[in-house]
């Protein structure tokens, strides 16, 4: 083996690299699966918030920014952008006459159906070697690593920009 190659072998051992290099992987295997659908990762994130906050809790622009670490001018693009494509909704936010709680529409709910089997296809894909026993110390693992991090629960830092 050449140095160069020794180098690249070594690059195999290194958690780090390993991570990056999954991690890019499957970012472009999820953004390629949602395509079809008409969203980017970014906007599945956003309605994915909106679907899971607290029943009857209607979020604003600015708490789903806080919550998912997103930009407030950014966010305002993509609730631009959500809007555009009848996904969501601004209406009167119930507590805050300044704000817009920004609200599912119907067919939001049903991209959300597609998008999330995508999701779990991929998932399947990607763990389909391992043992369910195996993929759930994984997933522990990888959870302790972003708790170590300080990296927020249910928060992808790539939602940012």
């Amino acid at each position: 083996m050449t140095d160069d190659t020794d180098a690249l072998a070594a690059l195999d051992t290194r958690a780090a690299f390993l991570l990056s290099q999954l991690g890019a992987y499957t970012a472009q295997q999820f953004a390629e699966r949602l395509a079809p659908l008409g969203i980017r990762p970014v906007q599945f994130g956003v309605l994915t918030r909106l679907r899971n906050a607290d029943t009857g809790v209607e979020l604003s622009q600015q708490q789903l920014s806080e919550a998912l670490g997103i930009h407030r001018n950014v966010m305002v693009s993509l609730i631009d952008s959500l809007e555009e494509r009848g996904l969501v909704q601004r209406g009167a936010h119930p507590s805050d006459r300044r704000a817009y709680a920004i609200r599912l529409t119907d067919a939001a709910h049903a991209v959300l159906g597609e998008a999330t089997a995508a999701a779990d296809a991929l998932e399947e894909q990607l763990t389909v070697g391992l043992s369910e026993s195996e993929r759930e110390v994984l997933v522990a693992l990888l959870r302790r690593i972003t708790v170590e991090q300080g990296i927020a629960a249910g928060v992808h830092p790539g939602l940012a920009g």
